[in-house]
């Protein structure tokens, strides 16, 4: 025969595990309304973005990683190109591959020579950086040897 102490801790230990059994169900519950409720809220959230890219001479793929970026299917961003000097060997093609796309906006902007303790891709993103405006929400850094994929 179980005594009383036995029978309520029995008890206890019983309702304990149907609560823990409940907040399972719930946190589960919970973790798919969130991830539910991102999605959908997101969505159609796509503030402003810049992409800044240092280039220094001509890549193997320059057209592809000018490509890539270009068509993104992001619908609201810009391109800001950068370069030591106008002396530079992309410096021609970023020229001429930026005609070939019109309808997205690439700024080529010219960094000048970094001091002697900085280098030259970190002076010229900070360069670029001097360059973003309050409308650029989001910024993007990419290398010139990336080719990412429209999405």
């Amino acid at each position: 025969m179980l005594s009383a102490l036995n029978v309520i801790s029995w008890f206890i230990m019983i309702a304990w595990a149907v609560q823990a059994w409940l907040s399972a169900l719930q946190v589960r519950r919970f973790v798919r309304e969130v991830g539910r409720t991102r999605r959908a809220k997101h969505e159609d959230y796509h503030p402003p973005a810049v992409v800044v890219v240092p280039f220094k001479g001509i890549g193997d793929d320059l057209q592809a990683t000018v490509k890539g970026l270009c068509e993104q299917d992001y619908p609201s961003y810009r391109l800001l190109f950068v370069v030591e000097s106008t002396q530079d060997s992309a410096y021609p093609m970023l020229k001429q591959q930026i005609k070939s796309y019109p309808q997205r906006r690439i700024d080529l902007l010219v960094a000048g020579k970094a001091d002697p303790d900085t280098g030259q891709k970190v002076h010229n993103q900070i360069q670029a950086i001097a360059q973003l405006s309050e409308d650029d929400v989001i910024w993007v850094f990419a290398d010139s040897d990336a080719s990412p994929p429209p999405d």
